[in-house]
């Protein structure tokens, strides 16, 4: 079906009937720096399966799973040495990863 555009209308057009897909990406992380508590706040139907986080050098420092119902999860890094650590978001559909500054 063709899309119909006003002549000068340089807005792409919309689809019409689908919603709007929720990434693994949209996940957000605060505070940081941090003295050791992070609070993820997951969008709704992200599907995260779980919390990673490593250190710099590859390491797993903790896993937390995470349920579908889960809008936020509060992650404890506090037995974790002063520096940077990244925080892995699990899902099937990929991993996003954010850094983190423990204190």
């Amino acid at each position: 079906m063709p899309s119909v555009h006003i002549v000068g209308d340089t807005t792409p057009p919309l689809p019409i009937g689908i919603a709007s897909a929720v990434s693994i990406n949209d996940f957000a992380v605060s505070p940081n720096p941090t003295d050791g508590m992070v609070i993820l706040t997951i969008p709704p139907n992200c599907e995260m399966q779980r919390v990673v986080a490593t250190d710099m050098a590859g390491r797993q420092i903790k896993s937390v799973p995470v349920t579908s119902t889960d809008i936020k999860v509060v992650f404890w890094l506090d037995n974790c040495a002063s520096g940077v650590y990244l925080l892995h978001a699990v899902a099937a559909t990929g991993i996003a990863t954010r850094k983190i500054v423990v204190r």
